[in-house]
């Protein structure tokens, strides 16, 4: 009979020593690093299969991975712009070229208008020769959009949306469009020839990935204790009338803390007012249903347009989102207490901000053109205390995105199954 050793006794266990640190974690991506998931605010769209079709004359545009029934082209940052051109007579056809154009455009009242080219590419997709056969009656192509342009000032600014706004003496755009220019020559006689041109408006809309906000806590206090590393806190100091003799009052923002909202996100928001309780109950109001909000604290999102004209700057403000609070339910021990006597208390409010659905363009810097947007807070004070507070008015800077995570990574980069050229 054979016996076996114990392990114990025959051998031991290698000694193991860490020759490599422990790399350094960051949510951006470093040189080298690829992306392999991330959680989104779950409303990726997929990806499109319809055709937008355009015909003129004898000649029809056809670009593939559209939304069925869109009235014109949607594309995103780096997309590729593919289809392709039917014929119907081919022949005598010199040259086939599809252009893409963009440019911003600005109106003030007393200043005068300027304009700036954002886009500007020739992609020749055939041309006559002699030795070659003629035009074949389908031209497919592929052609992908820049991300960036030069401003006038020779610096790179990021491809500015499909945007516009009208407002009394301000006028700010920004556009983008197609042109297909077919030219036919009787090669016999070199002076005939014609040009047919063919334009179509699309959309640039460079969506973002964003990620999940945090959902709205049923218990903020309790939210805000367990993951704290979720929210950022404004403090906004209530500054008191020169002549008053009494403590300041203060109130706290909360907000998610995330860089980046989706225009279509619902953003959580919590308020607390902290002071003296003899001045913290006069905010105290009851709550109307259907209203939603404090008649002394109001939030609400706003959008700065600044236009650079000139070496001049010229900003108009626009309400985009409004907000909706409503109070939390006071401690005990801060109502049942004689309220004279000084001691600090809070109240609380529990709200949502939200951009108004015709909201559809995030923040963006195009030289020209910039678009801020702005968590804005204001306090009136209530009646009892309109000798002894000011009203405030302060804005937090926020980055508002339009959030398109397929189009926005130019996904849509051809259509299977159909052979493209590409420019």
């Amino acid at each position: 009979m054979t016996t076996h050793p114990r392990l114990s006794e025959s051998t031991s266990l290698p000694h193991y020593t860490s020759t490599v640190s422990l790399p350094e974690y960051s949510p951006n991506l470093r040189h080298g690093e690829r992306l392999l998931t991330q959680t989104l605010s779950g409303r990726e769209p997929s990806r499109p299969t319809g055709a937008y079709v355009r015909r003129c004359g004898r000649e029809t545009l056809v670009l593939f991975n559209q939304q069925p029934g869109v009235h014109s082209p949607v594309y995103g940052r780096g997309a590729r712009v593919c289809g392709e051109i039917r014929i119907e007579s081919p022949e005598c056809i010199s040259s086939v070229v599809l252009q893409m154009r963009g440019k911003m455009d600005v109106t003030l009242k007393n200043r005068g208008c300027t304009a700036m080219r954002t886009l500007r590419q020739n992609c020749v997709l055939w041309a006559y020769d002699p030795n070659c056969a003629r035009c074949p009656a389908r031209l497919p192509f592929s052609a992908c959009l820049p991300t960036t342009f030069h401003g006038d000032d020779h610096a790179v600014y990021p491809l500015p949306p499909s945007y516009e706004l009208i407002l009394p003496g301000f006028f700010a755009k920004s556009a983008y469009r197609l042109c297909l220019v077919i030219t036919r020559d009787d090669h016999k006689h070199q002076l005939l020839s014609s040009d047919n041109t063919m334009t179509v408006p699309f959309c640039y809309r460079p969506g973002s990935y964003v990620p999940r906000l945090p959902c709205r806590p049923r218990t903020f206090l309790r939210d805000i204790k367990t993951r704290p590393e979720e929210w950022r806190q404004v403090v906004i100091q209530i500054p008191t009338l020169p002549h008053a003799d009494i403590e300041p009052l203060h109130l706290s923002l909360f907000f998610p803390k995330a860089n980046e909202w989706g225009v279509r996100d619902t953003v959580p928001i919590h308020l607390q007012l902290t002071g003296p309780a003899s001045l913290v109950q006069h905010f105290r109001v009851p709550h109307v249903p259907g209203l939603g909000t404090s008649q002394s604290i109001r939030c609400s999102l706003q959008r700065d347009i600044v236009i650079e004209m000139n070496h001049c700057q010229t900003t108009r403000r626009v309400v985009i989102g409004h907000g909706q609070i409503t109070p939390c339910a006071p401690p005990t021990r801060a109502w049942h207490t004689d309220q004279n006597s000084g001691y600090t208390t809070t109240l609380d409010w529990d709200g949502e901000l939200c951009c108004d659905a015709d909201v559809i363009v995030g923040a963006f810097d195009a030289g020209l053109i910039e678009v801020q947007d702005f968590i804005v807070v204001e306090i009136t004070p209530p009646r009892a205390l309109l000798a002894q507070i000011a009203p405030v008015r302060h804005t937090v800077p926020i980055v508002l995105v339009a959030e398109s995570a397929a189009l926005s990574e130019g996904l849509y980069d051809g259509a299977p199954g159909v052979p493209s050229t590409e420019l």
